[in-house]
């Protein structure tokens, strides 16, 4: 029989399943999604589900799992391709088997016509078209298992594993398996069956036996029950068990970055191996296969460079380093100790400044392979593009501390920090006040919290001003008893995210507030709309630059209008009312309007890590998007008018009038302030809906074209030539 791998889902040639740890891989699954799995790169005929099964908790932690299953929701819903629920299943590695299972029952009966279904891991790259190839011209569509088959390839039947303390993952006892020696089975990163199989293992899936966590082992015996045997595909490999070379068609063992890596080898056109370092591409320990069930995480990362030091003859050491949070002179210092530790012989008659500078040319040369648009975002890596290249490593560090809450601008701090003591070439940290009071004894220049770390709504309110007080005594009025902190004074800013009122603050705190006035000197205005940039991975703000409609990427718009809210205003909500009787609105998030009560299963908040990237996909089919402010304020102007541009989709507005136009093109968006009504400003909207014509000049139109707001607001970020904001935070500065 012969494939064409052309079509649509009637040719659907193959549909792959990739296992994946559901609370804590969601970075591996952004890098395959993004990677090979990309509209751009997937083959037709082909499909990608991510086998998640059900994660949860101890009883005691109930707010977690709302929290997870919220983000799983909208996990879901964004990408369309995690299995969660759909799979009777538990996420665990224990219950590996079972996921197996009911993923293969899941494509028997949802698609059956497809012709072969692979499983792998989540840390694979696989070459779908060479896979896909492959599977048309060389193999049989009936009676067919193959992957990487070690028995085969070694030409030696593997033993069987009995011990089992805590070492051995794979262990079996002789009552689960009686036998000596195990038969060739295909490695359970990577395999292939034909759909006869899967539908026998689907219709026997109650009577087949699950082999412990081992779901290689399990389908092999699964196999084995209709007499069909594990055969070699060629050309896979993980990196544990081999080496990678150029003709791979599936590479296993990456971390998310060197999945990305190899992606844009390909786009580059070269080699697939080009620029390979085991320990540099190696999945790190900790996203490795956990026996235990899955549990949430709440961290928020920073950074990381992992550097390996070795010698032609003696293995690698590793050595971490943390841009933000340790200066190059430590971290060289550091790294000298460690080569002349484990590398005597060879390090005896070397210098620091010789053992180092190697190093520093490496870092240089891999920050110009990584700095780019396509591969990472600027703002991301500018503190340390700033570190390695500006500032002068022998010079003592600005220090910026902040607080838990106001790790959310993490990036913004960095980038804005970064511009305000460019000039004196100084190494600059930004670090968490842990990390401060963990690792450096000194008062930090900088001290930034956050409007939401107290019950500051309003700022007068005692508990709020008990908060503030406290940070002045502990970094401002005790400085003069530290000798290590003698004659520095530490400057605290308040970050203002929302629409509350800041009277009554300390007039010696630098408020940067979302706000366009407030009663105060030492206030710098920052919209949100520009702070969402430092919570997003796929936009920079050059985008707002460029109309949607000439974007070749943008989706078919399909959908009328998307409303997604957590907080259930009731203007908001009045307009969904008025905007759904006349056209279906979908109400993606918590918030469905005035007749129906709040749906807590769906998950819409700006908490949520990457938020507003997951916001702009989900309103990537629709026409209109109803972008309605929290509060009517001058100046506040949030990420709800961004994320629909960035979509292409039309904002209509509620919030105030005259800032929104000073920021945005009011060509570009449906304004309903300008309305007497919102009955009137809702059938202007279906009016505009019914209008091709006019709905195409208004995505024609750029959502910003007043530059001189554009170089103010968004002067923070890198790739914006502008020190507006750099400076209007540095004249308030104390002296440092």
């Amino acid at each position: 029989m012969t494939l064409q791998p052309q079509g649509n889902g009637e040719d659907l040639i193959l549909v792959i399943g990739i296992k994946t740890a559901v609370v804590t891989n969601f970075a591996t699954r952004q890098a395959i999604r993004q990677t090979w799995a990309s509209k751009e790169a997937l083959p037709a005929g082909v499909k990608v589900f991510f086998l998640g099964c059900r994660p949860f908790g101890k009883d005691d932690e109930g707010a977690d799992l709302r929290r997870l299953w919220g983000a799983i929701h909208l996990e879901k819903l964004v990408y369309g391709d995690l299995l969660t629920d759909e799979l009777n299943c538990d996420d665990s590695y224990a219950d590996l088997p079972g996921k197996i299972k009911e993923f293969l029952h899941f494509t028997a009966t949802k698609y059956a016509q497809a012709q072969y279904v692979m499983i792998a891991d989540d840390d694979v790259y696989v070459r779908v078209d060479r896979v896909v190839q492959q599977l048309i011209t060389k193999t049989p569509t009936l009676r067919f298992y193959s992957g990487q088959v070690r028995a085969i390839d070694n030409a030696q039947k593997a033993k069987v594993i009995r011990r089992n303390d805590g070492k051995y993952r794979y262990s079996l006892s002789k009552e689960e398996y009686p036998m000596s020696d195990l038969p060739p089975f295909a490695l359970g990163a990577y395999f292939f069956l034909s759909m006869d199989c899967v539908e026998f293992v689907s219709k026997n899936r109650k009577r087949l036996m699950n082999m412990a966590g081992m779901d290689d082992m399990s389908v092999a015996l699964w196999m084995l029950v209709i007499q069909v045997h594990a055969q070699p595909f060629g050309n896979l490999e993980h990196l544990r068990g081999g080496r990678c070379t150029d003709n791979l068609v599936v590479l296993g063992d990456l971390s998310p970055l060197s999945i990305r890596v190899v992606h844009n080898n390909l786009l580059q056109r070269r080699q697939l191996c080009h620029g390979f370092n085991y320990h540099l591409w190696i999945k790190p320990e900790n996203l490795r296969p956990s026996t235990e069930y899955s549990r949430l995480t709440n961290r928020i990362e920073t950074l990381v460079l992992t550097i390996i030091i070795s010698t032609d003859s003696l293995a690698g050491i590793k050595l971490l380093y943390f841009p933000a949070l340790e200066t190059r002179f430590n971290h060289f210092r550091r790294m000298c100790g460690l080569v002349r530790l484990n590398f005597p012989s060879a390090a005896r008659n070397l210098s620091c400044h010789e053992i180092t500078r190697n190093a520093q040319d490496k870092l240089q040369t891999y920050y110009e392979d990584v700095n780019g648009p396509n591969f990472i975002d600027l703002s991301r890596v500018e503190l340390w593009r700033y570190n390695l290249f500006d500032a002068d490593v022998n010079a003592p560090p600005f220090i910026v501390a902040y607080t838990l809450t106001a790790a959310f601008s993490r990036v913004l701090l960095e980038c804005l920090f970064v511009s305000v003591f460019a000039e004196q070439k100084r190494p600059l940290l930004v670090i968490p006040e842990k990390i401060l009071h963990l690792h450096y004894r000194r008062s930090p220049d900088v001290f930034v919290f956050s409007i939401l770390d107290g019950k500051c709504n309003p700022v007068s309110n005692p508990a709020c001003q008990k908060m503030i007080a406290d940070y002045f005594e502990r970094y401002r009025d005790h400085n003069s008893n530290q000798a290590a902190s003698r004659n520095r004074s530490t400057q605290l800013m308040m970050l203002s995210g929302e629409a509350w009122s800041t009277d009554g603050l300390d007039q010696r705190v630098v408020l940067i507030s979302t706000l366009a006035s407030a009663n105060r000197t030492k206030h710098v205005y920052l919209p949100m709309a520009s702070t969402s940039f430092a919570e997003r991975l796929d936009h920079e703000p050059k985008s707002l630059l460029s109309a949607s409609e000439s974007n070749p990427g943008m989706l078919e718009k399909l959908k009328f209008c998307a409303y997604l809210y957590a907080r259930c205003d009731s203007s908001r909500e009045l307009m969904y009312d008025l905007l759904n009787a006349l056209r279906p609105v979908d109400a993606l998030g918590t918030c469905a309007g005035s007749s129906r009560p709040p749906d807590s299963t769906k998950m819409a908040s700006r908490v949520a890590m990457f938020y507003n990237d997951d916001a702009v996909r989900r309103y990537a089919p629709y026409k209109f998007v109803i972008a309605f402010e929290n509060a009517r304020a001058p100046g506040y102007v949030t990420e709800k008018m961004v994320n629909a541009f960035l979509a292409g989709s039309v904002p209509v507005y509620l919030g105030d009038s005259t800032s929104v136009s000073q920021l945005f093109n009011p060509a570009s968006f449906i304004d309903c302030g300008l309305f007497d009504s919102l009955q009137e400003c809702a059938e202007f909207v279906v009016y505009v809906d019914d209008s091709p014509e006019l709905y195409t000049r208004m995505r024609q139109e750029r959502p910003v074209t007043n530059m001189t707001a554009y170089y103010q607001a968004f002067s923070w970020h890198p790739a914006v030539s502008s020190r507006f904001m750099a400076d209007a935070v540095l004249q308030y500065l104390v002296p440092l």
